[in-house]
């Protein structure tokens, strides 16, 4: 079996845009805060203490593989997920690390329940906001280790974890979702698990039946 990280046909060149390394998380905010600041003459040293806020508040601890760096999906790889899932009205979608709540708002937006986990202060109060203004009542956003959840009622699940975090998400998954659910995992795939055809070489789908194999290794 082909490795599920290699079985993607490589994309075009537009398609292959990285996530951002943990050095450059907030970037966005980063630029913003900075000229911001700068614009409006606040003193140079408050500007600073945003950016070390901003890194100290964006990454969360799990029970597994420690610390995950806060790291936004680019908005259209998130529309591309959505269509690759798909998401569909009536679809009960759970987003482990949701960030700034990106992924999940689309989901509703589309018609689906969506539940989002972040325990990063900053991402969660975010999320929790963009959720209020433009969940339209379908996104619920919590800031817990998304380790202890319940994902049975799950359709669709999607993750952005760091790779020796992988095997740990494939025993949960096969222990709590249903034969059916669409797993939509960006940058790592699941090891040993067939990936579909996605048509890029960061975005993984797989589909959990009864013979999806058991994974090996810690």
């Amino acid at each position: 079996m082909r490795n599920a990280n290699a079985c993607v046909p490589p994309p075009p060149p537009a398609a292959r845009r990285r996530h951002p390394c943990p050095s450059m998380a907030a970037t966005e905010l980063h630029v913003l805060g900075y000229a911001l600041g700068i614009g409006l003459g606040v003193p140079i040293g408050m500007v600073l203490l945003y950016l070390v806020l901003v890194h100290s508040f964006s990454s969360g601890n799990d029970s597994f593989g420690g610390s995950i760096p806060y790291a936004w999906t680019p908005s259209d790889r998130v529309n591309r997920m959505l269509d690759i899932a798909p998401v569909l009205k009536g679809d009960i979608v759970y987003d482990l690390g949701c960030g700034d709540g990106r992924f999940i708002l689309g989901a509703a937006s589309r018609g689906a329940q969506a539940v989002g986990y972040d325990l990063a202060w900053f991402p969660y109060a975010q999320a929790r906001f963009c959720a209020l203004l433009f969940g339209q009542g379908r996104v619920r956003v919590e800031r817990r280790d998304f380790w202890h959840a319940d994902l049975s009622s799950a359709t669709v699940v999607c993750v952005f974890l760091l790779p020796q975090q992988m095997v740990h998400l494939q025993r949960k998954l096969l222990r709590e979702v249903s034969p059916g659910c669409r797993i939509l995992a960006y940058r790592y795939g699941l090891p040993g698990w067939q990936s579909q055809d996605t048509g890029y070489n960061d975005v993984f789908k797989y589909v959990i039946g009864k013979g999806t194999p058991e994974p090996k290794g810690d």
